[in-house]
């Protein structure tokens, strides 16, 4: 008998590593017959009996690259999850980076570098083994980059451009192999630039901030990088408010993240502490979402837990009390404000019981929220796809923090780890509980929606229920204009979600056929969201996110979406939905065929009129 998995929280990743990889064993054991004692005896190191088992209570990173080799080598589908490897690095938000570099043949160096990058794995391949060389002679890795600089030059741009596209397993890939990039003596003066330039000028650049996270997680205990690194950082947070204001989607709080990561050495508490005053401007934005003053006041609760000055945690925590009393004023509206008094209640829960993380103990609050997820994680196991005894439990805990975790990083842990596991047909009926339910507000469709997307699981039954939440969102914005022009900030929020669920689910490399076929009934629907945001200003986010959702899931022989783009390019007047329709045009070949994302950086970013700027 098999133990049961236990989650008594998000924010330990032991619980949530052991949790993927017996998941994983578990989908290894129902495709092939292999129990857990035939895979470990494949593993050297665990094959005693219960040896592997005992390991899995606290896996260590040489466990889980022999697991990711095993595994993967019986049940390849499962590369899909991105290894569990990559999730350790995600969750622990640092190292070892050495287990993600490929270690190839050094002969084979030179031919790699100069090969054609024809695809992501090429563009991986190529950045792996000059990160390979530059690690062998770290001392001397200035020549190898002088070697290589032209074409260095030209993997950056892929690497940010893979990190900045739809979710899969190579975004992890990419931002990580950037992080070590930089981390190499003389190597940070050319991602640097890069990076910022993405930030600032690519349409995409809301998840390049990820990409800083890696570089800062990956090099934080590097004496050198305080110096190099930490002031580069710093000037990036500065200006990471003005920057949410043309941002594709800024309630993904990718820059609150990087606030939440700065190391202590970086950002000392007290008058001086730069990643608290970024999390305080977002907690203090009132034009800023839900979700995103959620993750900034949670977030420095987190650091101040993290700390060890009593004086400064103090200081904080009366800070957030007033900060409760704030949100609790504030929700006023009915929608929009049962999403901040979560938040505030949530906060104050923690702050009562002295917690850096909200954990299974929910406060008894009375929020519907409550009672709706929990129907729904009933749902989980009452689906025709069993899940194992041994992870039932668990994945309902993980659900739930899913969707009513307010700590950003640790709810899209929570879907990360999900995702990894494999396991995710059975979370696709009780997303539409959530999604379906009269009494969801739309701060939590909005998480639902987000994890729908995020656990990439593409079946008929998932492009329906997203089709059906595009097209319930609609009905909402068409009945709101016609009593107002103004649409509601919540109507649009859940707008937005819904749109960008179906370019992050449907947008990546291997489900054109599956976008062609939703595209079809959407298509109608993104050309009137775009004609109407282009001269209702309260529409400027859904008006986006259409634009995302065009640009993303563009195909071969596409004329709609390039007539969609190119109008917009034309017509729309906020400058942050052409600018992202004239980049995306670089996508169509004069054949009319469709190139990768990754391939746009050198066709340059379009102006408004399709000119390259």
């Amino acid at each position: 008998m098999q133990e049961v998995v236990r989650i008594t929280g998000v924010d330990d990743p032991r619980q949530l590593l052991r949790y993927a990889a017996i998941a994983q064993l578990e989908a290894v054991k129902e495709a092939t017959g292999y129990r857990q004692q035939r895979v470990a005896a494949n593993m050297p190191m665990y094959n005693k009996k219960g040896g592997l088992n005992r390991a899995l209570k606290d896996p260590k990173d040489n466990l889980l690259a022999l697991l990711d080799n095993v595994i993967l080598s019986l049940l390849p589908d499962l590369g899909r999850t991105g290894g569990l490897t990559a999730l350790a690095v995600r969750l622990r938000r640092k190292g070892p980076t050495e287990a993600l570099i490929p270690v190839l043949p050094a002969a084979w160096g030179r031919e790699i570098t100069r090969r054609e990058l024809r695809d992501e794995v090429d563009v991986l391949n190529a950045a792996a083994k000059i990160v390979q060389k530059m690690l062998a002679v770290r001392d001397n890795a200035r020549h190898v980059l002088d070697r290589n600089r032209d074409v260095l030059h030209d993997i950056i741009a892929r690497l940010i451009l893979i990190g900045a596209a739809p979710p899969t397993p190579h975004n992890v890939e990419a931002l990580l192999l950037l992080g070590s990039l930089a981390g190499v003596p003389s190597a940070f003066e050319m991602v640097d630039g890069q990076l910022e330039e993405a930030l600032e000028a690519n349409p995409l650049g809301f998840r390049v901030w990820r990409a800083v996270t890696a570089v800062v997680k990956l090099n934080e205990t590097d004496p050198a990088a305080e110096n190099s690194i930490r002031p580069w950082v710093q000037d990036q947070l500065k200006a990471a408010e003005d920057r949410r204001i043309d941002s594709l989607f800024p309630a993904r709080c990718l820059d609150l993240e990087l606030a939440i990561a700065i190391p202590e050495s970086w950002s000392p508490p007290g008058e001086e502490d730069w990643a608290a005053d970024a999390l305080r401007r977002r907690i203090d934005n009132t034009k800023a979402s839900v979700r995103e003053r959620g993750t900034a006041a949670t977030g420095l609760w987190e650091r101040a837990c993290a700390q060890e000055n009593e004086l400064h945690r103090k200081a904080t925590e009366v800070y957030l009390r007033g900060v409760i009393e704030k949100f609790r004023a504030e929700a006023t509206d009915t929608d929009h404000g049962s999403g901040l008094r979560w938040v505030a209640d949530t906060l104050e829960h923690i702050l009562d019981r002295n917690i850096a993380v909200c954990d299974n103990n929910w406060p008894k609050t009375g929020d519907p929220a409550l009672r709706i997820v929990d129907e729904a994680a009933q749902v989980i196991i009452e689906q025709r796809v069993t899940l194992p005894e041994n992870i039932r439990t668990a994945t309902q805990e993980l659900f739930r923090h899913a969707l009513l975790q307010n700590a950003g990083v640790h709810r899209r842990h929570a879907v990360d780890t999900l995702a990894s596991g494999s396991w995710t047909a059975p979370l696709v009926p009780a997303l539409e509980h959530v999604l379906r339910h009269e009494e969801s507000r739309t701060w939590l469709r909005c998480r639902a929606l987000f994890a729908l997307s995020f656990l990439q699981e593409r079946s008929r039954d998932v492009e329906r229920v997203m089709r059906e939440a595009c097209e319930r969102a609609k009905k909402k914005v068409d009945l709101a204009l016609r009593e107002s022009p103004h649409l509601p900030l919540s109507l649009a929020a859940e707008m937005h979600a819904a749109l960008f669920a179906v370019g992050d689910c449907y947008g990546t490399v291997g489900s054109e056929a599956d976008a062609r076929r939703l595209r079809r009934h959407l298509d109608p629907m993104l050309r009137e969201l775009l004609e109407l945001s282009s001269t209702n200003e309260s529409l400027t986010r859904i008006g986006r996110a259409a634009a995302y959702t065009v640009a993303v899931t563009a195909r071969d022989d596409d004329k709609s979406s390039r007539e969609m783009l190119q109008h917009a390019v034309n017509d729309h007047q906020d400058e942050a939905t052409a600018r992202l329709c004239g980049w995306a045009l670089g996508r169509f070949n004069d054949d009319g065929t469709v190139i990768p994302i990754h391939m746009i950086f050198d066709r340059g970013i379009r102006g408004r009129r399709g000119t390259t700027s």
